[in-house]
């Protein structure tokens, strides 16, 4: 079974041990399971780990970005959704990422926080908020396109 890791495809390996951890080595998923456990068990022991890779890199993506954009995010969280990669709650200045980002390319993670984050600049998708996308994410076209060759959720 294969799954992606910042893109890159890494085959599964489920091992016993006494407690559901989750390592990276180079191109392997190493699952530490007890004996026993289910697939279900792994897949939650897996989607924790991809929370916490999540959870190393963002909040360095944000700093860049409110300094970029002049703007300043109250918080962030992340969950599975079934639609989009990001969203943010402009009133209240808070990010939320889809977990699945973890799967895709670090590059888009940036651009999808990035992307969002405007919104904090301008909340309405109008010719504003497209001159500020431009300015700031000139690529974004290819990005865009890039994230919508990828299945959005599992």
């Amino acid at each position: 079974e294969t799954h992606r890791v910042w893109g890159r495809p890494c085959l599964l390996n489920i091992q016993e041990g006494k407690r559901g951890r989750v390592q990276l080595d180079f191109d392997v998923l190493n699952i530490t399971a007890r004996a026993g456990s289910t697939s279900e068990q792994h897949m939650a022991s897996l989607h924790r780990w991809y929370r916490q890779q999540l959870h190393a890199e963002i909040p360095a993506i944000i700093a860049e970005w409110e300094q970029q954009l002049g703007v300043k995010v109250q918080g962030y969280r992340w969950q599975r959704m079934k639609t989009r990669w990001a969203s943010c709650e402009t009133e209240k200045g808070t990010l939320l990422v889809n977990t699945e980002m973890a799967k895709k390319p670090k590059h888009l993670l940036h651009y999808v926080i990035g992307q969002t984050l405007i919104s904090l600049v301008e909340p309405n998708k109008n010719k504003r908020y497209m001159a500020l996308l431009e300015k700031h994410i000139p690529m974004w076209k290819g990005f865009q396109q890039e994230l919508n060759r990828l299945p959005v959720g599992v």
